[in-house]
């Protein structure tokens, strides 16, 4: 048995009038290509009830890295999100269902990502790739599953939000994520 960690990587599913996300396609070809015990993947339901507990339930500690992914109609960027904020906007999940206006009531206002996302953010862009580190996940899931990750791995989970499809092809999402991971791992070894 190896004592290596795993990394988990997950995508959302189709949502509102975004009937093809391409972070599930990302996530289901990587799942192909990358067939290691190391990694873990998740294609997540776009439900505020099924992501309430996903966190708790497989972050532990033999996780060395959760990167969530999720797609930003308005970028023509790739969005490193490094800040979850502990707020839940007005938009009904596709269960037609929303919580209260907070992921967590005692839980802090925000939560930022141990990880250096400055010095990663210059290598993918030295690497070819268009990104920007924010603070500003939104207020939909993307926000609450990485508030989420970064209330139980604070030093080992980002969020990750990429253009449309139309803007990055699912083989170059697939080739950043790739460089993602090879620049990642001299901080989360």
């Amino acid at each position: 048995m190896s004592d290596k960690k795993e990394i988990i990587l997950t995508g959302f599913g189709s949502f509102g009038s975004l009937t093809s996300n391409p972070t599930e396609k990302l996530i289901l070809s990587l799942k192909k290509r990358l067939q290691d015990e190391l990694y873990q993947f998740f294609v997540l339901p776009v439900s505020y009830s099924y992501c309430s507990s996903w966190s708790e339930e497989n972050i532990s500690s033999s996780t060395s890295l959760v990167i969530h992914f999720g797609v930003s109609a308005k970028s023509n960027v790739i969005q490193l999100e490094r800040t979850g904020h502990n707020i839940i906007g007005e938009t009904n999940d596709i269960e037609d269902f929303r919580p209260s206006d907070k992921i967590c009531e005692i839980g802090p206002e925000l939560i930022k990502t141990g990880l250096d996302l400055e010095s990663l953010m210059q290598k993918m862009n030295t690497s070819g790739f268009q990104c920007e580190v924010s603070d500003n996940a939104g207020d939909y899931l993307c926000n609450y599953i990485l508030y989420k990750a970064l209330s139980i791995a604070k030093d080992r989970s980002f969020f990750v939000h990429v253009p449309p499809e139309e803007v990055l092809s699912i083989p170059d999402l697939e080739k950043f994520t790739l460089e993602l991971l090879r620049n990642l791992q001299s901080q989360v070894n």
